[in-house]
């Protein structure tokens, strides 16, 4: 498969492969639905092989992807998402740290 951006010869699978090497960890992709660079329609099935590559890690919940309305920006509403996305890893983060704690207390 080819997912070129703008047609203007990006190597093949270089978007998804490259953002597969993070899975499991959390990642959140956000593109507009009229961005010029990215088209949607393109973007779609690109988001298609990270959410593949990270369910076979078992960690589904931990990517999201979105399609917004807009262009090539960083919307208000996108930052919303994006900031909510941090906070729920944040507070599982939290909360793996006080179970490790209560579980495994430092000692000496």
């Amino acid at each position: 498969r080819r997912y070129p951006a703008s047609g203007r010869g990006y190597r093949p699978n270089n978007y998804p492969d490259v953002a597969g090497l993070a899975a499991p960890k959390p990642m959140l992709f956000l593109s507009g639905r009229h961005d010029r660079h990215f088209p949607a329609g393109l973007v779609e099935k690109a988001f298609g092989d990270p959410r593949r590559i990270w369910g076979a890690a078992g960690a589904g919940s931990a990517l999201g992807t979105a399609i917004a309305d807009g262009a090539h920006v960083f919307t208000l509403a996108q930052q919303g998402r994006a900031a909510a996305f941090l906070l729920a890893l944040a507070a599982t983060l939290v909360v793996f740290l006080v179970l490790k704690l209560l579980l495994d207390p430092p000692t000496g």
